[in-house]
């Protein structure tokens, strides 16, 4: 059984470089995903995609991703991006 199996966590900056490879390993140990990016979805889905293949079928494994949209650097945009991945998920890490 993973260690973080049934809690989520949000990876600002998962697009590339640092960011994505946390995401990449928190889907390895179970966790669901919130994968944060500034600006290009396109780079985006390349984590998801890493995210998913983490995990092999990630579905299968009960792993969950959400890609969100945000400049960490705006309030109302962080805002928005922590709830709606709070709608998404229910457990987190702190």
């Amino acid at each position: 059984m993973k260690g973080l199996k049934g809690k989520s966590v949000l990876v600002t900056g998962a697009s590339s470089g640092i960011g994505q490879a946390i995401a990449v390993r928190f889907a390895q140990e179970g966790a669901n995903v919130a994968i944060n990016y500034r600006k290009s979805p396109e780079d985006a889905k390349d984590t998801e995609e890493m995210v998913e293949n983490a995990c092999g079928e990630i579905r299968g494994c009960g792993v969950e991703n959400i890609l969100v949209q945000a400049d960490v650097s705006k309030e109302e945009e962080v805002v928005k991006m922590v709830a709606t991945v709070v709608e998404k998920f229910g457990n987190w890490i702190f």
